[in-house]
């Protein structure tokens, strides 16, 4: 969206989401846009950005890498082993390094080669410049108002040598108008165009930090200088030809979205609503690698980035269409000091898409990028299919408030969804939630200290189908051929089951129990909110790991448990500095899991032990400890000298530890680990918990100032 199509911003979580179904299980960011008012209205804006490389990381000089280079060595001196001088060969080489020599090295490996200062973080980088314009036109009267919206953003790169940038176009348009009485119409349209070219892959890790600082972009022809490329070797990198030369991506994502909802009024207090909403997004992926010759310092030729049988053209389509129909019953009166509202509402779902990729290798570059330049003898790739699924939701909510003091909610729901087999398509949910304005009473109606204090809890369950496939309970037939006892099977046809399936899977089930409080004080100059809540994930959708045997991938089904309980805090202060009016707030966080149950699964490695979607198989999942956990050995200082590594190994034999006297066995200076289950044995058995990977006391800061200026 564009920002400044925005008027506010909330986030609804637990059980107050619920009312916006299993797409909702992890809450709901619900975005207000600006409406018309009053008397026509422009506004037009321009913002203009430089930007530049802010925190980098230390890449070395040619000096400070000769450097480190010897102190590797002495290192290693030191521990009584023989100096490991890789392809630098000998001491004498690494002193003209470290002394900034540039010339030719003749080196037994490489050839000879030319070394210089090079720094891949000056070759690549530089400032960038970025501008956003946006314009708008609104207005309203009393029975109607209107807004129409434009914007472009032009967001640049951080490199100077090639095209990074990204180019959005956006418009949205609003319209609501009173037909009558008890008719009224509202309708929204938006529609983006992004536009991003890059080189291909993206900017990599290691393309700034990867090759050491000794190989310039260019020899003295101005030619792409090969890393190692010298007479007698063919080097094959050069991260400024790679992103210059080595082939581009452009990916082009538009996406259009309408909004219609009628509200017709039946009585004062009952009104009956119905909406349509449809979104269309189609997007456009092309890219194609390209074959970079590199030279050697002398100009001639040393080899190529991406040979050019490696080198392809690929372009990918991807439709997508979703459409979303939702009819309610609204109820809503006052009697006396009673308030009450209801909702009754159906509301139904449909998505589907479809693509298409192929890819052609032996692309030339011949100033035009198609696909049909591709190679036709080489091996072609295509591939394509489209999916849908389908949700189907029973809402009810009742609102209840005395005085706006004491307050009540109600909801339920029942969800189907097309994802799962027949028996388990539905299932039911319901929450409730309570609030007391303590700043209402009576004893707290006069004081010069808390001007509202409101104290809040809930309880709340949505369903979720987050990993299952959209048609998870079925299983697909895949050709092969495979036949058993036969040796020789290339023209024997043969089917097998994909994969195995359940047709038991049903909903994952999320409940949520939180408590909180409200406040402001001092005439509503301080304000914040505490919250604590408690998240559990029942009957999780997950693979198990199973036997190799097995021959094939387990399907998902209803075999885990998670807990997550938590807290935030909120603190702020608003008033006015003279002319200006200020606001500060901050706001701190945290949060901990426990898988609770994973079918006794206990097996860890060294290291973190991180949940692997890809593949729906999450082998590294430890029951009683948090995901994507941390298992670490326990040290005890290091070895001070030989005789305490011979005492260690004395001591404790096989396991992880790397045969004494081997190359990569332990030497002084090596961390010493400790036997933590006493067996006698250095294993993974000894592994330790030691904390998870998750982020822990999230805090943030808010500044406001705003000053007015009368012309």
């Amino acid at each position: 969206m564009n920002p400044n199509d925005i008027e506010s911003i909330s986030v609804l979580k637990g059980g107050s989401a619920s009312v916006y179904g299993s797409r909702a299980a992890g809450g709901v960011i619900l975005v207000t846009t600006k409406k018309g008012k009053g008397d026509v209205k422009v506004d037009f804006s321009t913002i203009l950005r430089m930007g530049t490389i802010g925190i980098r990381p230390p890449t070395p000089t040619m000096t400070e890498y000769g450097d480190s280079y010897l102190a590797a060595v002495d290192s290693d001196i030191a521990a009584g082993k023989a100096p490991r001088y890789f392809f630098w060969d000998n001491r004498e080489t690494l002193e003209r390094i470290a002394a900034g020599e540039e010339g030719y090295y003749d080196l037994p490996i490489n050839g000879r080669v030319w070394l210089a200062e090079g720094n891949r973080f000056d070759d690549l980088f530089g400032n960038s410049f970025s501008s956003q314009h946006n314009f708008s036109v609104s207005g309203g009267s009393e029975t109607s108002n209107f807004r129409i919206s434009a914007g472009y953003d032009e967001n640049v790169g951080g490199l100077k040598v090639a095209d990074d940038s990204s180019d959005r176009y956006n418009f949205a348009a609003s319209y609501n108008v009173d037909i009558s009485d008890r008719l009224s119409l509202n309708t929204n349209i938006t529609y983006f165009h992004r536009h991003f070219s890059g080189p291909v892959g993206g900017l990599a890790a290691d393309a700034a930090a990867y090759d050491a600082p000794l190989f310039p972009a260019y020899n003295e022809q101005g030619q792409y200088y090969s890393v190692f490329g010298g007479v007698d070797i063919k080097g094959e990198r050069n991260a400024v030809a790679q992103v210059i030369d080595g082939g581009r991506q452009n990916f082009i994502d538009e996406q259009m979205k309408i909004f219609a909802q009628a509200t017709y009024k039946l009585t004062d207090h009952l009104n009956i609503a119905g909406s349509y909403a449809v979104s269309k997004q189609n997007s456009e992926d092309q890219e194609y690698v390209l074959s970079v010759p590199l030279y050697s310092w002398q100009g001639d030729f040393a080899s190529y980035i991406n040979a050019p049988s490696k080198t392809y053209i690929e372009e990918e389509t991807s439709n997508i269409t979703y459409k979303n129909y939702k009819a309610s019953l609204n109820y809503s009166n006052t009697f006396g000091d009673h308030n009450v509202s209801g909702l009754l509402a159906v509301e139904a779902e449909k998505n589907e898409n479809n693509g298409l990729r192929a890819k052609r290798f032996g692309f030339v570059d011949y100033g035009v990028y198609d696909l049909n330049l591709g190679a036709t003898d080489q091996n072609i790739i295509t591939a394509g299919g489209g999916n849908t699924w389908g949700a189907f939701g029973y809402i009810g909510r009742v609102n209840y408030d005395y005085k706006s003091k004491y307050l009540f909610e109600l909801q339920g729901r029942r969800d189907g969804s097309s994802k799962f087999a027949e028996g388990q398509k539905w299932s039911n949910y319901f929450s409730v939630s309570g609030g007391w304005v303590l700043s209402s009473e009576d004893f707290l109606n006069d004081s010069n200290t808390i001007s509202f204090l409101k104290l809040r809890g809930g309880y709340g369950e949505l369903g979720s189908t987050s990993g299952f496939g959209n048609f998870g309970y079925l299983s697909t037939v895949n050709f092969g051929t495979t036949v058993f006892g036969q040796t020789n099977a290339g023209q024997q046809v043969t089917t097998r089951a994909s994969d195995l399936f359940s047709n038991t899977t049903t909903w994952e089930r999320i409940i949520n129990k939180e408590i909180g409080v409200d406040f402001k004080l001092f005439n509503n100059a301080v304000f914040g909110a505490i919250d604590l809540y408690q998240k559990d994930n029942k009957d999780m959708l997950i693979s198990l790991v199973y036997p190799d045997i097995m021959g094939t991938s387990a399907p998902l089904t209803n075999s885990g448990d998670l807990q997550t309980k938590g807290w935030e805090v909120q603190l702020g202060w608003r008033g006015q500095l003279g002319d200006f009016d200020v606001s500060v707030a901050a706001n701190m966080s945290d949060s901990r899991n426990e898988v609770t149950s994973y079918d006794g699964a206990d097996a860890v490695v060294a290291g973190l032990n991180l949940v692997d979607t890809s593949d729906n198989n999450d082998e590294q999942v430890v029951e009683g400890r948090p995901i994507n956990s941390y298992f670490l050995y326990n040290t005890d200082g290091y070895f001070a000298n030989q005789a305490e590594v011979d005492a260690y190994y004395a001591t404790y034999s096989g396991g992880i530890l790397p045969a004494q006297g081997t190359t990569a066995g332990l030497v002084p200076g090596d961390t010493r680990i400790v036997d933590s289950n006493e067996d006698g044995v250095i294993d993974t058995k000894d592994l330790t918990y030691h904390g998870d990977s998750s982020s822990h006391h999230v805090f943030g800061f808010n500044f406001d100032v705003k000053y007015k200026i009368g012309i």
